[in-house]
């Protein structure tokens, strides 16, 4: 009997090793720098031969943008990020404010009458290789990536940023994003609008008031304006609809039939 475990225990020694140590290599899920392509290589695949990507591409190599969607910027004005709403013209103590100071962006806060600095900068870069460009692999961090999205956590989060985002391409409440960060070589098209006054407004309007199967939470702590209770909503589909590959599942049913054999069949019209 001792023998016999002895044997069972050498033969099933190599696959448990073999199991943790040789055949897996495990990656910090909340670093910029995780390897997405090693569980979703299909995704990575459209995404690399669609042709809308390269304006993502170029919008997420924009430190200033990243930085802007990481602080939950509501106005830019290309020497200041402001993060709060300040349309009459006035500040509240504690109000944050990042101010350009060189390539960073330095945080300060209103304590009643002047922004004070708090020796804090930032500046988010998802160039993770440090070759100037964004690829395919960086760009999942642009929609994913909980440091853009005012969260913590992991990957079992599901953090989800779409296309009617508030700092996107806008909803019908939130229009944060602003069409300074672009020049006319960047591609970008349809920013900081209003989507439910665009062409497909009634398809937008119509699919925001459904839930997608994404929790929203709370991104720097307040509501999404793309929400619908708890959940994103499928506004966002609209966009996809024709600017991406995603492929649909559609039955069609085929209509009713009037016959016309016989000769005594009332008429209809239809």
């Amino acid at each position: 009997m001792i023998l016999a475990i002895a044997t069972l225990v050498l033969f099933l020694i190599p696959y448990t090793v073999s199991m943790f140590a040789g055949q897996h290599t495990f990656y910090d899920v909340c670093d910029m720098d995780s390897k997405c392509i090693k569980c979703h290589e299909d995704v990575w695949e459209q995404l690399d031969s669609s042709p809308t990507v390269y304006a993502h591409k170029n919008a997420a190599n924009n430190k200033n943008y990243t930085t802007y969607m990481a602080v939950g910027g509501i106005e830019y004005n290309k020497s200041v990020i402001y993060t709060m709403d300040f349309t009459d013209g006035t500040h509240d103590n504690g109000d944050v404010a990042y101010f350009r100071n060189g390539q960073q962006w330095e945080k300060r806060v209103y304590t009643g009458s002047s922004f004070e600095s708090t020796g804090e900068s930032v500046l988010i870069s998802l160039d993770t290789d440090g070759d100037a460009e964004i690829d395919t692999s960086e760009l999942c961090s642009f929609c994913h990536n909980t440091t853009l999205f005012g969260l913590s956590g992991t990957h079992t989060m599901r953090t989800v940023r779409v296309c009617d985002d508030d700092r996107c391409h806008g909803n019908r409440n939130h229009t944060y994003n602003d069409p300074d960060f672009f020049d006319s070589d960047s591609g970008a098209t349809h920013v900081g609008m209003n989507l439910s006054h665009s062409v497909h407004g009634p398809f937008y309007l119509s699919a925001s008031g459904e839930p997608s199967p994404h929790v929203a939470g709370m991104p720097f702590g307040h509501e999404a304006g793309n929400v619908h209770g708890q959940y994103t909503s499928k506004g966002y589909w609209t966009c996809m609809g024709c600017h991406s590959e995603a492929g649909v599942a559609i039955a069609f049913k085929d209509s009713e039939h009037y016959g016309h054999g016989h000769e005594d069949e009332p008429t209809r019209y239809r």
